[in-house]
C-alpha cells in the first residue's frame, strides 16, 4: 500500500527496533534502524546512511517553533538520490539471474545512469 494524502488519519509510531507509519489503521511501512558501522566492505554499503543536519539559522530568524532538518543527499555514494534506486534495480536484476561479468544496458541518463554505472563497476558488471 502506498502513502495516501487523502487518508483520514496518518500516524508515526516509534518503537524499540525502528518506526512504523500507520494510515487509516493500516501499517504501510516499517523501517528497522540499522546500526552505523565504523567501516564498509564496499562503497555501496554506505547507501542509507545519508545524514540529516538541523537547520538553525533560518528557524531562528523566522521564529519557527519546531526543528527543521535537511537531508544531505549529496553524501550518497554517487552524490545523488538516484543512487538508492540504482542499487535496488541491480539487486532485483541479481535476484532474476544477473551474474558477475554480465553486461547491463540501461536506457537512462543523468544521475540514474551514473548510479547504475557505479553499482555495476563495484559489483563487477559491464
Amino acid at each position: 500500500m502506498a502513502y495516501d494524502m487523502h487518508a483520514s488519519k496518518i500516524s508515526w509510531e516509534q518503537h524499540g527496533d525502528g518506526c512504523t507509519v500507520v494510515q487509516d489503521g493500516i501499517k504501510i511501512d516499517s523501517v528497522k534502524q540499522k546500526p552505523k558501522p565504523k567501516w564498509f566492505n564496499n562503497i555501496l554499503e554506505a547507501n542509507g546512511t545519508t545524514p540529516l543536519s538541523k537547520i538553525n539559522k533560518i528557524t531562528k530568524e523566522k521564529s519557527l517553533k519546531c526543528n527543521v532538518y535537511m537531508k544531505l543527499e549529496y553524501f550518497n555514494v554517487g552524490g545523488s538520490l538516484e543512487d538508492r534506486a540504482a542499487i535496488r534495480m541491480i539487486e532485483v536484476a541479481e535476484q532474476n539471474g544477473l551474474k558477475k561479468g554480465d553486461t547491463v544496458i540501461a536506457p537512462v541518463s543523468g544521475n540514474s545512469a551514473v548510479g547504475i554505472a557505479l553499482v555495476c563497476a563495484v559489483k563487477g558488471y559491464k
